[in-house]
């Protein structure tokens, strides 16, 4: 368990190595700026032309001011981030009357989801049934339909070269499209699995969360979470911990500073019928995080005989 953390640790290191350091940028900003304003007044020199005279002066003057709010800007948002990561970390986050007041007023409005088939394979590949993932399937079937008619009855001037790059293309579309939205890693999961009558109970009875692609169930037995292109099944008995990490994420539009955007996951950490450690997260927000750690407490003491003795604890990573 230990390496597979030290392994993400080094991950998330070399990201943050291979951003380019703020300041270092704001220099480049600055120079490259003042060098299209030399090339500017160069061309001012050669025509005479006062447009390019005002442009040689207002361009880099709004270039190197952009660079220089959007520096500071960060600045403040990493001075920010220092003290929401140890209120994170300790906890007294999520003590603080106004975080209480949003997560009521969440809760009001949001609850548990209902699992929406009587079976389990069902309801798991309803989730995968996308307007997205349709789309893809339709637009590669598209793309197919077209280039196959091109060739039926060519026109003037179409290409049969094209037309088999269009099938070519508009396979692989349509192959993506179809494995999702034909919810093929359902199929991979259920016929993988042996305890399915074990699975389906535990599933029915469960607490279910979701987000996008990534969704939790929290049932008697087991944890079942569903990601894109794999689901997963935890047996209650083997979770050694369930940890909350808070990731942060840093936006830049042309090498400088627009924002951040947070991200909140679930690791569930357990030990394999082999023996060997690993690790699952699903990404949530904020709020269902919370839900579901809540959760996990609860069912560590209402049934201690079925999940084991594992810890609920939060982590911060900043990427």
């Amino acid at each position: 368990m230990k390496n597979k953390l030290s392994e993400k640790l080094s991950e998330i290191e070399k990201a943050k190595n291979k951003r380019t350091d703020p300041k270092k940028q704001l220099i480049i900003t600055i120079i490259s700026a003042l060098c299209i304003g030399a090339l500017m007044s160069a061309w001012y020199i050669i025509t005479d032309d006062k447009l390019y005279l005002a442009g040689c002066v207002l361009a880099p003057a709004v270039v190197i001011c952009y660079a220089v709010y959007a520096y500071f800007k960060e600045k403040r948002q990493d001075k920010k981030a220092g003290k929401d990561s140890r209120e994170f970390i300790d906890g007294s986050k999520y003590g603080s009357r106004e975080w209480k007041t949003s997560y009521s007023r969440y809760r009001e409005k949001h609850s548990f989801e209902d699992v929406s088939s009587r079976r389990m394979d069902n309801d798991l590949k309803r989730r995968y049934r996308t307007r997205g993932n349709f789309g893809l399937l339709a637009l590669g079937l598209f793309l197919i339909g077209g280039a196959v008619i091109t060739i039926v009855f060519p026109v003037e001037g179409s290409s049969p070269v094209i037309s088999v790059c269009g099938i070519i293309i508009g396979g692989a579309v349509a192959y993506l499209g179809s494995y999702y939205f034909f919810a093929v890693p359902v199929r991979k999961f259920l016929k993988s699995r042996e305890d399915l009558r074990e699975l389906e109970g535990s599933y029915q009875k469960g607490r279910m969360l979701s987000l996008g692609d990534n969704g939790i169930n929290l049932g008697g037995r087991y944890v079942i979470i569903y990601k894109k292109d794999k689901v997963y099944a935890v047996d209650n008995s083997r979770i050694q911990s369930v940890t909350r990490k808070m990731e942060r994420v840093k936006k830049y539009e042309d090498s400088l500073y627009s924002g951040d955007e947070y991200r909140y996951y679930l690791c569930v950490e357990y030990n394999t019928p082999e023996g060997t450690a690993s690790c699952v997260n699903v990404r949530l927000d904020e709020f269902q995080t919370e839900m579901m750690m809540t959760e996990f407490s609860r069912k560590i003491y209402t049934d201690p005989g079925k999940t084991g003795n594992f810890s609920v604890r939060t982590e911060d990573d900043i990427v």
